[in-house]
């Protein structure tokens, strides 16, 4: 009788472990990376983008221009904005892009209806990151510029909540929306 037991005993064991009831699931859901990352900017994202050229072919209503608008981030903190021969520098602080105008070239003629001190709150103002063509666009309010040449983009999750886009100025971690990484 013990041996019929302990048979039956092991022989539910070694059943339970073929089909996976005992033991330990070391499956884990891959991470699959995005191809696109639409960025808050920050510091961190101005620094990933430094010297890089977001025009505005139509201008940028928040700066009262209307010709073909530059916006380039030259620093986590700084800014300039040129149209139609006119440039102005600007210190950048975030929560959305809010702009302080500091200096404008030519001396008190800054482009649009942007004047020396006037601080400009745009809302929202994001940086979409393509890593499939190296590009990136900037979003201010509801007008978008044109794709920006970024240099080699790489879009990496670690997890479903951490993810990194690298460019060669600088690297951002980012929370990605929900369901867009996994697999």
């Amino acid at each position: 009788m013990v041996r019929i037991l302990d048979s039956f005993k092991y022989g539910v064991f070694a059943a339970a472990l073929a089909f996976g009831a005992v033991g330990c699931d070391d499956e884990t859901t891959p991470v699959t990376s995005p191809t696109t990352a639409k960025l808050p900017v920050s510091g961190g994202v101005a620094t990933a983008v430094k010297d890089k050229k977001f025009t505005f072919s139509g201008g940028v209503s928040k700066f009262g221009t209307t010709a073909a608008t530059d916006v380039t981030f030259t620093s986590a903190s700084a800014a300039t904005i040129a149209s139609g021969g006119k440039s102005a520098t600007t210190m950048l602080r975030f929560g959305s892009c809010i702009f302080t105008v500091t200096a404008c070239t030519p001396p008190a003629m800054c482009p649009g209806s942007l004047a020396t001190g006037m601080t400009v709150n745009v809302d929202p103002c994001t940086v979409t990151a393509d890593a499939n063509a190296n590009t990136g666009t900037l979003a201010l309010g509801s007008q978008n510029s044109g794709p920006t040449s970024l240099g080699d983009v790489t879009i990496t999750c670690s997890s479903m909540t951490s993810c990194t886009v690298t460019t060669p100025s600088g690297t951002v971690t980012f929370t990605p929306p929900t369901g867009s990484v996994g697999g």
